[in-house]
């Protein structure tokens, strides 16, 4: 602002602008919205819907920790900040004509700004006064956020099967992905490379004909172990929840070890206090 009096200078071919935003939506609305709403089987409306309900508790839970927790307010920038350049710059930038692409570019920010829209749902149910009915409300959160996990795993976990008759892959073919026991377990032996001294220094001597095949080498003898060709991509996402569910142990266990303490420290002092 301070060099160019703008937030940004004109730039190579407009890449950069908020002019975008609308061309982006242009795209998006011609077809690719409603491609990814079917490959998640969701209807447009519940797509638009789920998502604008998304952006608005998070909007609403970042703005919170700027007056209760400050260091929340620190995390969640990065996130919007990701979300608004995807949408800033030209379509061809963003994915918005590839609808993988896209929402694999505003996929990043995602986990942040569901913690944001919970912050958001606790702080309501932090007006509620009957202890019951906020109870109540905090355990219909955390089972619907359990659902949604396991709604994504479910979805997730059949990379090359149909979901119902007539729909598309979520994930579609390309090779390259590959778990590290495959690696472990079908060792390939790389070419060793010989070196020599010119004026002093180690030169690799390489084989041009190595260099130029190697590529395509590589990818014909892992190919059997693509985890999409292979339909061994539930591992992805079992691996996946089994760090959530850790996560959540972890998460709920010093709440409950401290509770367990409080309840003891309190019949110990009514144990031994002076009567």
């Amino acid at each position: 602002m301070s060099v160019f009096g703008m937030p940004w200078p004109s730039n190579w071919m407009g890449t950069l602008g908020v002019q975008n935003v609308i061309a982006n939506w242009t795209v998006l609305s011609g077809g690719q919205l409603q491609t990814f709403a079917y490959q998640a089987r969701l209807s447009m409306g519940d797509l638009l819907c789920y998502s604008a309900l998304l952006v608005v508790a998070g909007l609403v839970g970042s703005l919170l920790p700027l007056h209760h927790r400050r260091w929340l307010a620190v995390l969640f920038l990065p996130a919007w900040l990701n979300l608004f350049s995807v949408l800033v710059v030209d379509p061809r930038v963003s994915g918005a004509r590839l609808w993988y692409d896209f929402f694999r570019h505003i996929s990043y920010p995602l986990p942040l700004t569901t913690l944001a829209a919970v912050v958001a749902v606790e702080a309501l149910l932090g007006t509620v006064r009957d202890r019951l009915l906020k109870g109540t409300g905090h355990a219909a959160l955390n089972i619907l956020l359990l659902l949604v996990v396991l709604w994504n795993v479910n979805l997730l976990s059949k990379p090359n099967l149909s979901f119902g008759e007539g729909a598309g892959n979520l994930i579609g073919g390309g090779g390259g992905r590959l778990h590290l026991i495959d690696i472990v377990q079908h060792p390939i032996d790389l070419p060793v490379f010989s070196l020599e001294t010119v004026d002093g220094y180690h030169v690799v001597t390489a084989w041009r004909n190595t260099l130029w095949g190697y590529p395509d080498y590589l990818g014909d003898f892992f190919a059997g172990f693509d985890a999409i060709r292979a339909t061994t991509g539930t591992a992805y996402q079992t691996g996946s929840l089994f760090l959530y569910l850790a996560a959540l142990v972890m998460a709920t266990l010093p709440a409950c070890l401290r509770a367990r303490t409080t309840d003891l420290a309190r019949r110990a002092s009514r144990l031994w206090s002076p009567r």
